[in-house]
């Protein structure tokens, strides 16, 4: 599960400790570091991998914007578009999210908008960075292909 997020640091020390005691496997001080450090964090709950991203890009506010409402425990959550978990995804460019990006561009064929991606994509970096290649060799092989 993709979180973003926006938490006051201050508040930070009381969350974790109060995620950990509701079942959350984390070391509190070690999720802060990275969280503040790296403004990405993870830990997990029950077995599912929670990453929680600090949203200090002014891409994270369009990801919001475009982002779905959907009802979950009787409260509204926005939940981002394919577009913007590909853009947060191609930020981090992780192993997983490699993969990631693959497959949601294989299950969104055809109702997908790439020009919005590569529109937020160029307002952060080059038209050459290494993830945005690869990100249009997926998109030539996953998303324009005909289906094999």
């Amino acid at each position: 599960m993709d979180v973003l997020l926006t938490v006051p640091q201050l508040q930070l020390p009381a969350l974790f400790e109060d995620l950990r005691d509701r079942g959350f496997d984390l070391d509190p001080a070690t999720v802060i570091e990275a969280f503040v450090r790296h403004h990405i964090c993870w830990f997990d709950y029950h077995g599912v991998r929670v990453d929680w991203l600090k949203p200090a890009l002014p891409l994270c506010q369009h990801v919001w914007d475009r982002a779905d409402v959907a009802e979950e425990f009787g409260r509204p959550i926005r939940v981002a578009t394919a577009e913007g978990l590909i853009l947060l995804k191609l930020i981090a460019s992780r192993t997983q999210d490699v993969v990631d990006v693959e497959a949601l561009l294989a299950a969104n064929r055809g109702g997908f908008d790439l020009a919005w991606v590569e529109s937020e994509w160029t307002t952060l970096f080059h038209t050459v960075d290494p993830r945005r290649l690869r990100f249009r060799r997926a998109v030539a092989e996953d998303y324009e292909s005909p289906r094999r």
